[in-house]
């Protein structure tokens, strides 16, 4: 027991430092981050200075690929996640609840904008908002309430909107769909208390970054076949779509980016292992027959990602279908929603919100 304490106590020591160090050196102008950093291979000349850097600093302890995670570096990855998320005045009010789920309660986390701070996107102190449920990245091994914590927290300030955070359940332990059930299930009890949740049911859309992109894609698609209603909107950021093929921008990023190809390959495998399972469109939106009638989507990807052609060709395909469909391609790397202690990160999110934005003023 004291062992594990300590063991803790130095995770948190560590991320601490880690957190310090970070807000430090991307304080930094751009030009001497790029002299830091160097310039940046061909195939991502357009990679902000910032970002790059955090590659070079990243690709050093690239491993080959992710075992399966163990409750340390679930804790280390919660912990790192809300390092490099920017410190700012909170700008949101925060309940935590439960929800019932196919496999007992889920936890969920809502975030509201505080009116006293000027954030409430309706103006006043009561009243419903509009509504976003958003599903944590983390390759459906990693990732919780903490991770993404300061993240649902911006969101809600800036985009003016409540913010339900959901806990899902992750693999290996909980394969597919458990993960996927638990984000259906937190989706319809909003839509069947959205009083409870102070939201307005007509303007309430679904988010997701990386695999939590790929669970609102899959979502949209499930919720579709039961023959329910469609949210608001889809915001997928740098998903996950496609667990089958391969595609050109693996080549071009799979290494040296932070996120690696074998990173992918290892959380695939924790997910859903190889075999036919893995062609539902559940699983692999990208390779849906049909997506028409889905959701409108706002898909952001990252330039140097090897998740890259997966988000860019799903927005083709929507648009082919009949959806409206957005892309917006960020300068950064994979996990750039969550690591708003950059600069261009910040510069991402801006335009992720004032999507958001212009998307519920047009609902309202």
């Amino acid at each position: 027991m004291k062992l594990a304490a300590n063991c803790g106590l130095c995770d948190l020591l560590i991320s601490k430092a880690a957190g310090i160090a970070s807000r430090f050196a991307f304080r930094l102008p751009d030009r001497l981050l790029a002299l830091l950093a160097g310039r940046p291979p061909s195939v991502a000349r357009e990679l902000a200075p910032d970002a790059w850097l955090l590659a070079r600093l990243t690709s050093s302890s690239e491993d080959g690929g992710s075992a399966a995670p163990t409750v340390r570096s679930r804790r280390m990855y919660d912990l790192l996640g809300d390092a490099v998320a920017a410190r700012e005045r909170s700008g949101a009010l925060t309940f935590d609840r439960t929800i019932a789920g196919p496999a007992g309660p889920v936890p969920v986390r809502i975030y509201r904008p505080d009116p006293f701070d000027g954030s409430d996107g309706s103006g006043g102190r009561s009243g419903r908002l509009p509504g976003i449920l958003y599903l944590h990245g983390g390759g459906w091994a990693n990732g919780s309430l903490l991770s993404h914590d300061r993240t649902c927290r911006r969101l809600a300030r800036l985009a003016g909107a409540v913010v339900v955070a959901v806990d899902y359940r992750l693999s290996p332990e909980n394969q597919w769909p458990a993960g996927l059930d638990d984000a259906l299930a937190a989706w319809r009890d909003i839509a069947a208390r959205p009083s409870m949740y102070g939201v307005d049911p007509s303007r309430m859309g679904i988010a997701g970054d990386s695999a939590g992109g790929n669970l609102a894609a899959a979502a949209c698609i499930a919720l579709r076949q039961a023959g329910e209603g469609q949210p608001l909107f889809q915001l997928l950021l740098y998903p996950a779509l496609d667990l089958v093929e391969r595609h050109p921008s693996a080549d071009s990023f799979g290494q040296g980016f932070r996120l690696t190809d074998a990173d992918m390959d290892a959380y695939k495998d924790l997910y859903v292992p190889p075999g036919p399972k893995r062609h539902d469109p559940l699983v692999s939106p990208l390779l849906a027959d049909d997506l028409s009638g889905l959701a409108p989507a706002h898909v952001f990807t990252a330039l140097a990602d090897p998740l890259r052609d997966e988000g860019e060709f799903y927005v083709r395909r929507l648009r082919e279908s009949g959806v409206e469909a957005t892309l917006d391609r960020i300068p950064s790397i994979h996990g750039w929603f969550n690591m708003t202690v950059m600069r261009s990160s910040r510069s991402g999110f801006d335009q992720v919100v004032s999507r958001l934005r212009h998307t519920f003023t047009i609902a309202g």
